[in-house]
């Protein structure tokens, strides 16, 4: 028995899982669910390993795992001399990692259609070298620090199962200087590095990931481990000019409050002035938060608020100020939170004020006309409020903007705040599961030429190697007018 609404059955097993959703209606008898696996029983694979002449395969290890979130399945099979293994299994989807008992080489696939055998080149292993830091900026000597190979399937959120599985695990120590180096990590595969922690014998702490290819010459990764250090203060101008430049490259207001900085002031700001889940209007604006902080606010700092007729407010008092991206005051406004109307007059001051809306729909279009007017391509990423990286983005296009609109018209769309925007990023992720910022380039045409999708997932804005590297490929492989050392140049500020 069942009441009408949507109902959800989920088969459990030991080494299979499935769900199916479905409505039960009133108005019908009976429903039927069907539950089903592909397989009836485990098929039979032969696989074979291929590798360069002189590297041996006797003795090699095969790592099997499913990948489709349905099976739990992982099998380890040793191969023969001439590279050859065989296995059986139920999962649609298999991650294979496989590599030479001397570690001279090594490779990873995941496939869904299976060939008869399967075959998998392996390629040689490179070194890696790195420097590890503690948090006060000193060498961690003799810390252990240890490479995970990891195969994974799909990156999303559905199945029962995990979509990915240990391919190898190696493990080494700093030197007294903080130096390690890893020998024969497979190239072209994704690698996770954790450490030791600081603050617990019995944990690790993320490092890095990355994928290596052939024969690359990176430098050395410097990693710190612990908190970092607290960052100075920073001045109330140059806070302002760093907000409204933001402001202006992602199409915010700035919003700035002022208050004695007692709980109740603090609390009615952080609710009704600084929180998008009181008023999602809130989140059209970039928010500066000042409080006199028991007289010890930088006198420079209150000379500026006295110089622009911003006043500091006092006891329960709230001072809010909208300025436009351009530096001009919008509208001001003040009241005491103690005041019964004083939610509502802090709703109706942010509700006045937001930024227009634009459309992305029109964004894109114009973007276009424009690509195919100049003979350009369109650089076009999705970017977010709340989102520190996309930030960062605007600014170093922005530091960048004479070089790129050689060859770039840029389009910024917010799948958030903009009308269409939701619709509009998805001819960007194509209905993929992507963090922000994700970007793309296009021809002028409209059609995807490459996208921020790198060897270790969506780039974002780039920050490590890996991402560095992809940019230079996704500007290699698009432009029209830029020459190698421009883009070089472009690239290289990205680890800066």
């Amino acid at each position: 028995m069942a009441a009408p609404g949507q109902l959800t059955a989920t088969i459990y097993t030991p080494l299979w899982r499935t769900s199916e959703t479905l409505d039960v209606l009133a108005s019908a008898p009976v429903t039927r669910l069907s539950l089903h696996r592909e397989l009836e029983q485990k098929r039979k694979l032969q696989g074979r390993l291929l590798v360069d002449a002189g590297i041996p395969l006797e003795g090699a290890s095969v790592r099997i795992g499913a990948v489709d979130g349905e099976y739990d399945d992982e099998q380890v099979k040793t191969v023969s001399s001439d590279g050859r293994f065989e296995f059986e299994t139920m999962a649609q989807k298999i991650g294979i990692f496989a590599m030479t008992r001397g570690g001279e080489a090594a490779a990873s696939m995941v496939l869904s259609e299976f060939a008869d055998p399967l075959e998998l080149p392996l390629k040689p292993t490179e070194s890696f070298e790195g420097t590890l830091f503690g948090d006060l900026g000193q060498p961690l000597a003799n810390h252990n620090i240890v490479a995970v190979v990891r195969v994974e399937g799909d990156q999303d959120y559905e199945g029962m199962f995990v979509k990915s599985f240990e391919g190898m695990r190696v493990a080494t120590q700093t030197d007294n200087e903080g130096n390690y180096r890893f020998a024969g990590l497979p190239i072209e595969t994704k690698v996770v590095l954790f450490a030791d922690s600081l603050t617990d014998a019995d944990r690790t702490t993320y490092v890095n990931e990355l994928s290596l290819r052939p024969g690359e010459r990176r430098p050395p990764l410097t990693s710190r481990l612990g908190k970092d250090p607290q960052p100075a203060a920073v001045p109330l101008a140059q806070r302002l000019e760093s907000t409204l430049r933001d402001c202006s490259l992602l199409g915010f207001r700035m919003m700035l409050v002022t208050s004695a900085g007692n709980d109740l002031a603090t609390r009615f700001v952080d609710k009704h002035l600084n929180e998008y889940r009181t008023n999602n209007n809130v989140a059209s604006y970039m928010q500066i938060i000042l409080t006199a902080d028991g007289g010890k606010m930088p006198q420079a700092d209150r000379a500026l608020l006295r110089e622009r007729n911003w006043p500091l407010a006092e006891g329960n008092k709230i001072f809010a100020v909208v300025v436009d991206p351009d530096g001009k005051e919008l509208d001001r406004t003040e009241f005491d939170v103690l005041s019964d109307t004083a939610p509502e007059a802090a709703a109706d001051f942010v509700n006045r004020n937001v930024m227009p809306q634009a459309n992305a729909l029109e964004k894109w279009n114009k973007a276009f006309e424009r690509a195919r007017r100049d003979d350009k391509r369109v650089w076009a990423r999705i970017s977010q409020r709340y989102c520190g990286p996309c930030f960062r983005m605007a600014r170093w296009l922005d530091d960048h903007r004479e070089a790129i609109a050689k060859d770039y018209v840029l389009l910024k769309i917010d799948d958030v705040r903009d009308l269409n925007g939701a619709e509009v990023a998805e001819r960007l992720t194509r209905g993929g599961r992507h963090g922000v910022p994700f970007h793309a380039i296009f021809d002028a045409d409209e059609t995807m030429m490459i996208d921020s999708v790198g060897p270790l997932g969506n780039i974002g804005h780039p920050s490590e190697f890996e991402g560095q590297q992809h940019v230079r490929k996704m500007l290699l492989k698009t432009r029209t007018r830029l020459s190698d050392a421009e883009i070089d140049g472009i690239v290289a500020t990205l680890l800066e």
